[in-house]
């Protein structure tokens, strides 16, 4: 009775939004859903196409090289944002998306496989500058419950994208070549950008046009400080041990499916069993998730997940391609579901601009540069034992950091008067 009620309460809250946002809201999970059915292809070729031309044991190197792109490209579209639409800036970037890949292609194809660098770092950051630009409005657009209903069904939907994007990645290669698929791809991205100018364009920062705020996101969250750096400390926490269990994939993949075509396919199945599952928990576990327990409980139950599915997978399963796969498969799917819902909700007792400079920092910067950390980690060792105990020790401290993150929460709702926050982690 108590879940039947508490859908009924969902569906009330959705009827309830004005047809300004309900357009908005639609329009943006049409293009959410277009970017994420794109990914899968063009990380699925992408990722092949590196393999083949450089080698899984350079991954490290291109994590690090994709932190320092994005970190400039952030700082860039941190300031430019003050003075161009974010419509705008999405469109370019969805411009210029395609173009890199066919130059990429060109080159690769006149044996300048270093190009193939540019294309896994731009593929890196394309996504992260997009799906920041996209949550970014859609938390500039509503309170903190309406964020708790909308997550759940957007989530859902931008999974079954994921899915839809792996699977007819699968298909294709049966029938055209690889660089094709990721042209393809490509395609979709430049429409994606076409589709979101036609959102609410009044919403800038957060703040309507006319009270543009004077100072820029990330300078704005110098008063929030500590309560963002454990924020930011949990990112880093996820990025290390995700992208631990990457390499870990990365590597038996290369081993034993050397083929290009072969490896673009089981990477597009792979792709769409991570959405699948982000599906699942996007549709049964984040809406009733969200609204029936505090995030507080939310944020332990997922790194304490993450380390029960870590031991069954690496010591119970043996290490295998297909217990590994799994593993990689279990974490991307939840990092892609309720560890995003999760975090979103972690930004709401922030004000409009204070989120966009903590989603910049959190999301982008530090979600880059953790992973570039971690790279210059596994470019000095690459043993199996090392990457296990550096694996469950950044467990740990990803569990015992949610303690000083809520106590950060309660000092930052004591000093605020909005009356949404004294709920959040309640």
């Amino acid at each position: 009775m108590k879940i039947g009620k508490l859908l009924k309460d969902i569906i009330q809250q959705l009827r309830a939004l004005s047809p300004t946002q309900k357009r908005n809201m639609t329009i943006v999970s049409a293009v959410l859903f277009f970017v994420l059915f794109s990914y899968p292809i063009t990380r699925s070729t992408i990722d092949s196409i590196f393999l083949d031309a450089i080698g899984a044991n350079k991954s490290p190197h291109v994590w690090l090289y994709s932190v320092i792109v994005l970190s400039v490209v952030v700082s860039f579209l941190s300031s430019l944002q003050k003075r161009v639409n974010i419509q705008d800036i999405f469109l370019s970037i969805t411009i210029f998306t395609p173009v890199l890949f066919i130059i990429g292609l060109a080159m690769i194809k006149g044996q300048h496989n270093s190009f193939a660098y540019w294309l896994y770092i731009w593929k890196e950051a394309y996504i992260v500058l997009l799906i920041h630009i996209l949550f970014g409005y859609i938390n500039a657009s509503v309170d903190v419950e309406m964020a708790k209903v909308l997550y759940g069904p957007i989530g859902a939907i931008n999974s079954l994208a994921g899915v839809l994007g792996g699977l007819w990645t699968a298909e294709l290669t049966k029938t055209v070549s690889v660089e094709i698929i990721l042209l393809i791809g490509g395609i979709i991205v430049l429409a994606s950008g076409f589709i979101f100018l036609l959102t609410n364009r009044k919403i800038v920062n957060g703040e309507n046009r006319n009270e543009r705020p004077q100072i820029s996101p990330l300078a704005s969250v110098s008063d929030v400080k500590e309560y963002v750096f454990w924020i930011v400390f949990i990112v880093i926490m996820s990025q290390f041990c995700i992208n631990l269990v990457t390499f870990k994939f990365n590597i038996l993949f290369e081993q034993l499916v050397p083929d290009k075509l072969i490896r673009t396919r089981y990477f597009g199945n792979i792709n769409a069993a991570m959405n699948g599952l982000a599906l699942f928990i996007q549709v049964i576990i984040v809406p009733v998730g969200l609204k029936l327990f505090a995030n507080k409980r939310i944020q332990f139950f997922i790194p304490s997940t993450y380390l029960v599915v870590a031991l069954l997978g690496f010591f119970i399963g043996g290490g295998t391609l297909m217990s590994v796969a799994i593993t990689f498969v279990i974490f991307k799917g939840m990092d892609y579901s309720i560890f995003s819902s999760a975090k979103e909700i972690l930004y709401f007792p922030l004000n409009r601009t204070q989120r966009y400079g903590a989603k910049y920092i959190a999301d982008i910067v530090v979600y880059r540069a953790a992973k570039g950390a971690i790279s210059v980690i596994l470019i000095l060792f690459q043993a199996a034992i090392v990457i296990d105990t550096m694996l469950f020790t950044f467990f740990i401290s990803w569990i015992v950091s949610i303690i000083p993150l809520f106590n950060a929460h309660k000092k930052l709702s004591a000093n605020s008067a909005a009356p949404t926050i004294s709920r959040f982690g309640e």
